[in-house]
Protein backbone atom coordinates (compact mmCIF):
# COMPACT_ATOMS: atom_id res chain seq x y z
CA UNK A 1 0.00 0.00 0.00
CA UNK A 2 1.12 3.28 -1.04
CA UNK A 3 -0.63 5.78 1.33
CA UNK A 4 -0.20 8.94 -0.14
CA UNK A 5 -2.54 10.74 -2.39
CA UNK A 6 -2.11 9.46 -5.57
CA UNK A 7 -1.38 6.16 -4.42
CA UNK A 8 -2.43 2.75 -5.22
CA UNK A 9 -2.83 -0.04 -3.12
CA UNK A 10 -3.37 -3.97 -3.93
CA UNK A 11 -5.08 -5.95 -1.16
CA UNK A 12 -5.43 -9.89 -1.51
CA UNK A 13 -8.03 -11.74 0.70
CA UNK A 14 -8.47 -15.48 1.23
CA UNK A 15 -11.42 -17.25 2.78
CA UNK A 16 -12.17 -20.66 3.78
CA UNK A 17 -15.58 -22.00 2.06
CA UNK A 18 -17.14 -25.34 2.27
CA UNK A 19 -14.86 -26.06 -1.83
CA UNK A 20 -11.66 -24.85 0.09
CA UNK A 21 -9.92 -22.00 -0.08
CA UNK A 22 -11.40 -18.96 -2.07
CA UNK A 23 -9.00 -15.98 -3.10
CA UNK A 24 -10.17 -12.10 -4.01
CA UNK A 25 -8.34 -9.37 -4.96
CA UNK A 26 -8.93 -5.75 -4.54
CA UNK A 27 -6.97 -2.75 -6.01
CA UNK A 28 -7.52 1.36 -5.54
CA UNK A 29 -6.48 5.12 -5.49
CA UNK A 30 -5.93 7.27 -2.14
CA UNK A 31 -7.60 10.05 -3.30
CA UNK A 32 -7.34 12.33 0.08
CA UNK A 33 -5.59 11.94 3.16
CA UNK A 34 -5.61 14.14 6.79
CA UNK A 35 -3.98 12.15 9.40
CA UNK A 36 -6.06 10.55 12.14
CA UNK A 37 -9.81 12.39 10.48
CA UNK A 38 -10.36 10.62 7.14
CA UNK A 39 -9.16 8.76 4.44
CA UNK A 40 -10.72 8.55 1.03
CA UNK A 41 -10.14 6.16 -1.27
CA UNK A 42 -11.23 3.57 -4.54
CA UNK A 43 -11.98 0.38 -4.71
CA UNK A 44 -12.30 -2.17 -7.09
CA UNK A 45 -11.81 -6.20 -7.62
CA UNK A 46 -8.94 -7.28 -9.47
CA UNK A 47 -7.03 -9.50 -10.37
CA UNK A 48 -3.67 -10.39 -8.45
CA UNK A 49 -1.80 -7.86 -10.94
CA UNK A 50 -4.26 -4.93 -10.01
CA UNK A 51 -5.90 -5.08 -13.23
CA UNK A 52 -9.42 -3.92 -13.14
CA UNK A 53 -12.20 -6.30 -13.29
CA UNK A 54 -15.74 -5.66 -14.12
CA UNK A 55 -18.87 -6.77 -12.75
CA UNK A 56 -19.53 -9.33 -15.03
CA UNK A 57 -16.11 -11.05 -14.69
CA UNK A 58 -16.86 -11.83 -11.32
CA UNK A 59 -19.98 -13.42 -11.56
CA UNK A 60 -22.16 -10.18 -11.29
CA UNK A 61 -24.99 -8.35 -13.43
CA UNK A 62 -22.96 -5.30 -15.23
CA UNK A 63 -24.11 -1.76 -13.71
CA UNK A 64 -24.09 -2.43 -10.01
CA UNK A 65 -22.01 -0.03 -8.07
CA UNK A 66 -21.87 0.52 -3.95
CA UNK A 67 -21.04 4.02 -2.21
CA UNK A 68 -20.72 3.50 1.36
CA UNK A 69 -20.19 5.70 4.04
CA UNK A 70 -20.02 5.25 7.83
CA UNK A 71 -23.22 6.57 9.69
CA UNK A 72 -22.64 8.98 12.08
CA UNK A 73 -22.98 6.44 15.09
CA UNK A 74 -20.59 4.13 13.64
CA UNK A 75 -18.02 6.85 13.18
CA UNK A 76 -18.35 7.85 16.62
CA UNK A 77 -17.39 4.72 17.39
CA UNK A 78 -14.25 4.67 15.75
CA UNK A 79 -10.78 5.33 17.68
CA UNK A 80 -8.56 7.92 15.70
CA UNK A 81 -6.11 6.96 13.77
CA UNK A 82 -8.51 3.80 12.26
Amino acid sequence: MDVRVGGTRLVGMEVQTPDGPARMWFTGEYREIVERRRLVYTESMSDEDGNVLSPADVGMPEGIRRRRSPSSSIRSTVSPGW
